[in-house]
């Protein structure tokens, strides 16, 4: 059941002030929602997420020698857990990147791992490629969220590193969503 919160997008109320706020109080709605969920339900809609992605996203055929690019993200607390889908896309013959935060203010960038090399713990308890890994230029972005509605508005987790990185990307890669049903809103506000 989606999380319902009073926004007001007015005019008036519109600046970037009340936005942060508005984006704030959902946040911690929805995460509130997101913790509730039992390791075991976590783990099921987890594998669920999984394996509709792999039915239904289409990332390049191998076949043919197009292999995707594939930026994911490494799980941390209580987020969806990606580590089957990054293995089941390696098998595949996808490319996989992971996120490596390069400072505050700056964006991301996507180290290639290949799923055998040891990940190294990163900020807010993630791991990642060595630094001697290669830098990625992903096909496709599967992005971490806080929340998501309907018409693909995102809510991050408010450091604003996605939307940074994305914004350098031309083109523009192919974004896809990765959460649990429970994260699910009826509206996330955006940015005039």
């Amino acid at each position: 059941m989606p999380v319902e919160c009073e926004v007001n997008l007015s005019q008036n109320s519109a600046d970037f002030t009340n936005l942060v706020k508005q984006k704030q109080l959902l946040r911690q709605q929805v995460l509130a929602r997101r913790a509730k969920l039992t390791k075991e339900e976590r783990a099921k809609a987890s594998a669920r997420a999984t394996a509709n992605f792999l039915e239904r996203i289409e990332l390049g055929q191998i076949e043919l020698g197009q292999a995707a690019n594939v930026a994911l993200f490494w799980p941390i607390g209580d987020e969806i857990d990606t580590k089957e889908l990054i293995s089941a896309l390696r098998a595949q013959g996808h490319n996989i990147g992971l996120p490596v935060i390069m400072g505050a203010g700056l964006p991301l960038v996507f180290r290639l791992w290949d799923t055998v090399s040891e990940l190294i713990p990163a900020p807010f308890g993630t791991r990642i490629p060595p630094d001697n890994a290669p830098i990625m230029t992903p096909s496709h972005i599967v992005v971490p969220l806080a929340g998501i509605d309907g018409n693909g508005g995102r809510l991050g987790y408010g450091k604003g590193f996605y939307d940074m990185t994305i914004a350098t990307f031309v083109p523009r890669p192919l974004l896809i969503g990765f959460a649990f049903a429970a994260q699910k809103l009826e509206f996330v506000p955006q940015s005039p």
